[in-house]
Protein backbone atom coordinates (compact mmCIF):
# COMPACT_ATOMS: atom_id res chain seq x y z
CA UNK A 1 0.00 0.00 0.00
CA UNK A 2 1.51 3.94 -1.23
CA UNK A 3 0.49 6.59 1.30
CA UNK A 4 0.54 9.40 -0.80
CA UNK A 5 1.53 12.80 1.28
CA UNK A 6 5.01 12.51 3.65
CA UNK A 7 3.22 14.08 6.47
CA UNK A 8 0.79 11.29 6.25
CA UNK A 9 4.08 8.96 6.06
CA UNK A 10 5.41 10.57 8.98
CA UNK A 11 2.12 10.46 10.95
CA UNK A 12 2.32 6.81 9.71
CA UNK A 13 5.87 6.09 11.27
CA UNK A 14 5.17 7.89 14.71
CA UNK A 15 2.13 5.80 15.15
CA UNK A 16 3.98 2.48 13.74
CA UNK A 17 6.98 2.87 16.25
CA UNK A 18 3.94 2.71 18.64
CA UNK A 19 2.31 0.28 17.16
CA UNK A 20 -1.08 -1.01 19.57
CA UNK A 21 -0.16 1.60 22.25
CA UNK A 22 -1.52 5.15 22.34
CA UNK A 23 0.33 8.59 21.33
CA UNK A 24 -0.53 11.21 23.38
CA UNK A 25 -1.53 14.54 20.39
CA UNK A 26 0.33 16.58 21.99
CA UNK A 27 3.18 14.31 21.41
CA UNK A 28 2.40 13.85 17.32
CA UNK A 29 2.20 17.85 17.13
CA UNK A 30 5.74 17.99 19.31
CA UNK A 31 7.65 15.47 16.80
CA UNK A 32 5.90 16.63 13.61
CA UNK A 33 6.44 20.47 13.95
CA UNK A 34 9.17 20.31 16.93
CA UNK A 35 9.10 24.28 18.55
CA UNK A 36 7.64 25.72 15.45
CA UNK A 37 4.13 24.76 15.54
CA UNK A 38 1.50 26.40 14.24
CA UNK A 39 -1.72 27.73 15.79
CA UNK A 40 -3.61 25.34 13.36
CA UNK A 41 -1.41 22.18 14.24
CA UNK A 42 -4.26 20.07 16.05
CA UNK A 43 -6.02 20.92 13.07
CA UNK A 44 -3.43 19.51 10.95
CA UNK A 45 -3.28 16.40 12.98
CA UNK A 46 -7.03 15.38 12.54
CA UNK A 47 -7.08 16.03 9.14
CA UNK A 48 -3.67 13.97 8.60
CA UNK A 49 -5.90 10.96 10.54
CA UNK A 50 -8.36 11.37 8.78
CA UNK A 51 -6.73 10.95 5.40
CA UNK A 52 -4.80 7.99 6.79
CA UNK A 53 -8.05 6.32 7.96
CA UNK A 54 -9.39 6.21 4.46
CA UNK A 55 -6.20 5.41 3.47
CA UNK A 56 -5.84 2.36 5.75
CA UNK A 57 -9.57 1.48 7.19
CA UNK A 58 -11.32 3.75 9.52
CA UNK A 59 -10.96 0.91 12.11
CA UNK A 60 -7.05 0.75 11.97
CA UNK A 61 -6.69 4.39 13.53
CA UNK A 62 -8.51 4.54 16.99
CA UNK A 63 -8.84 7.99 18.90
CA UNK A 64 -8.60 7.42 22.28
CA UNK A 65 -8.46 11.24 23.95
CA UNK A 66 -6.24 12.66 23.83
CA UNK A 67 -4.36 9.99 21.76
CA UNK A 68 -4.10 8.06 18.34
CA UNK A 69 -3.51 4.46 18.25
CA UNK A 70 -3.01 2.63 15.40
CA UNK A 71 -3.54 -1.06 15.44
CA UNK A 72 -1.45 -3.72 14.43
CA UNK A 73 -2.34 -7.87 14.24
CA UNK A 74 0.34 -9.66 15.27
CA UNK A 75 2.80 -10.83 12.64
CA UNK A 76 1.72 -7.57 10.40
CA UNK A 77 4.45 -5.43 11.67
CA UNK A 78 7.83 -6.75 10.08
CA UNK A 79 9.52 -4.96 13.05
CA UNK A 80 7.58 -7.23 15.58
CA UNK A 81 8.45 -10.35 13.31
CA UNK A 82 12.44 -9.55 12.79
CA UNK A 83 12.37 -8.85 17.08
CA UNK A 84 10.50 -12.21 17.78
CA UNK A 85 12.68 -14.23 15.53
CA UNK A 86 15.72 -13.37 16.51
CA UNK A 87 14.68 -13.54 20.01
CA UNK A 88 13.98 -17.14 18.94
CA UNK A 89 17.77 -17.33 17.41
CA UNK A 90 19.24 -16.95 20.69
CA UNK A 91 17.93 -19.65 22.11
CA UNK A 92 18.13 -22.23 19.33
CA UNK A 93 20.67 -24.55 18.33
CA UNK A 94 23.58 -23.61 16.54
CA UNK A 95 22.24 -24.46 13.33
CA UNK A 96 18.54 -23.17 13.63
CA UNK A 97 20.19 -20.03 15.17
CA UNK A 98 21.73 -19.15 11.67
CA UNK A 99 18.81 -20.09 9.93
CA UNK A 100 16.45 -17.88 12.12
CA UNK A 101 18.99 -14.76 11.96
CA UNK A 102 18.91 -15.27 7.89
CA UNK A 103 15.02 -15.39 8.38
CA UNK A 104 15.09 -12.15 10.63
CA UNK A 105 17.15 -10.24 8.40
CA UNK A 106 15.31 -11.13 5.68
CA UNK A 107 12.62 -9.12 6.83
CA UNK A 108 14.65 -5.53 6.39
CA UNK A 109 14.31 -4.00 2.30
CA UNK A 110 15.49 -0.83 2.34
CA UNK A 111 16.72 2.07 4.90
CA UNK A 112 13.85 2.71 8.02
CA UNK A 113 12.20 5.63 7.31
CA UNK A 114 14.34 6.96 4.39
CA UNK A 115 11.99 9.09 3.32
CA UNK A 116 11.01 11.10 6.81
CA UNK A 117 13.60 13.68 7.66
CA UNK A 118 12.72 14.48 11.28
CA UNK A 119 14.30 14.05 14.72
CA UNK A 120 12.13 11.18 15.76
CA UNK A 121 13.11 9.41 12.38
CA UNK A 122 16.54 9.96 12.28
CA UNK A 123 16.84 8.44 16.04
CA UNK A 124 14.20 5.66 14.73
CA UNK A 125 16.60 4.76 11.45
CA UNK A 126 19.78 4.74 13.87
CA UNK A 127 18.45 2.29 16.70
CA UNK A 128 16.70 0.04 14.02
CA UNK A 129 19.88 -0.13 11.55
CA UNK A 130 21.94 -1.23 14.56
CA UNK A 131 19.27 -3.80 15.37
CA UNK A 132 19.56 -5.33 11.64
CA UNK A 133 23.60 -5.17 12.37
CA UNK A 134 23.53 -6.94 15.83
CA UNK A 135 21.66 -10.54 14.49
CA UNK A 136 24.42 -11.08 12.36
CA UNK A 137 26.26 -12.07 14.78
CA UNK A 138 24.09 -11.89 17.93
CA UNK A 139 24.63 -15.41 19.99
CA UNK A 140 26.90 -17.02 17.32
CA UNK A 141 30.62 -17.21 18.42
CA UNK A 142 33.00 -15.67 16.13
CA UNK A 143 34.83 -18.74 13.37
CA UNK A 144 38.73 -18.87 14.14
CA UNK A 145 40.04 -15.86 12.31
CA UNK A 146 37.10 -13.60 11.91
CA UNK A 147 37.02 -10.15 12.73
CA UNK A 148 35.40 -9.30 16.20
CA UNK A 149 31.53 -8.56 16.27
CA UNK A 150 32.31 -5.03 17.36
CA UNK A 151 34.84 -4.77 14.26
CA UNK A 152 32.48 -6.34 12.45
CA UNK A 153 29.66 -4.01 13.09
CA UNK A 154 31.81 -1.16 11.84
CA UNK A 155 32.45 -2.60 8.69
CA UNK A 156 29.13 -3.35 7.85
CA UNK A 157 28.16 0.71 9.11
CA UNK A 158 31.13 2.05 6.94
CA UNK A 159 29.73 -0.23 4.02
CA UNK A 160 26.31 1.15 4.58
CA UNK A 161 27.22 5.00 4.22
CA UNK A 162 29.17 4.01 1.39
CA UNK A 163 26.38 2.36 -0.53
CA UNK A 164 26.34 -0.62 -1.32
CA UNK A 165 26.28 -2.61 -5.20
Amino acid sequence: MRIAGAKQRTLLALLLLHANDPVPRDRLIEERWGVKQPQTAATALQVRVSQLRKALGRDLIITRAPAYLIRVADGELDLECFEQTVVRARTAAPGEAAALRREALARWRGVPFAEIDAPFARAARARLEEQRLRPAGAGAPSPPGSRSWPGAARACRSWLRRGSP
